[in-house]
């Protein structure tokens, strides 16, 4: 898969993302790197805090605004929105892509920059207690 290919596979996730689809484009054993959550290792893991997050984040997509690629390394800009679009975040993925699929993904954003909008839902934070231990 080329690295065109991997990116449209990731463009076509974020337009309607599911846990079930994860495997679609990370290795399985990839391992994740973000903000406000820890480091996840192994595509179950993956799916099971991206399970917390849909329920979290209703309506969770992504629009991907651009990307480049260096051999095996991509790195995808893309904004985030939930709540019909009323809370939105920019985001950047590092990604190692190897045989069409992420071995590694390091998420960066500005975790203050969104905390405005998580007080506009209050609902965020009960939810994410509730499901702590529910979904995993």
């Amino acid at each position: 898969m080329s690295t065109q290919e991997f990116v449209a596979e990731f463009t076509d996730f974020w337009a309607d993302p599911s846990p079930d689809r994860l495997p679609d484009l990370l290795h399985p054993d990839v391992v994740l790197v973000q903000p406000l959550a820890p480091v996840m290792t192994g595509i179950e893991a993956a799916q099971s805090e991206f399970r917390r997050f849909c329920h979290c984040l209703p309506g969770l997509r992504g629009e991907v605004d651009r990307w480049c690629a260096d051999g095996t390394l991509v790195f995808i800009e893309f904004r985030l929105q939930a709540f019909g679009g009323t809370l939105q975040w920019p985001v950047v993925n590092r990604l190692h892509v190897t045989d069409g699929k992420a071995t590694e993904r390091v998420t960066y954003f500005d975790a203050l920059g969104l905390l405005p909008g998580l007080l506009g839902h209050p609902s965020i934070g009960w939810r994410w207690l509730v499901t702590s231990r529910r979904l995993r």
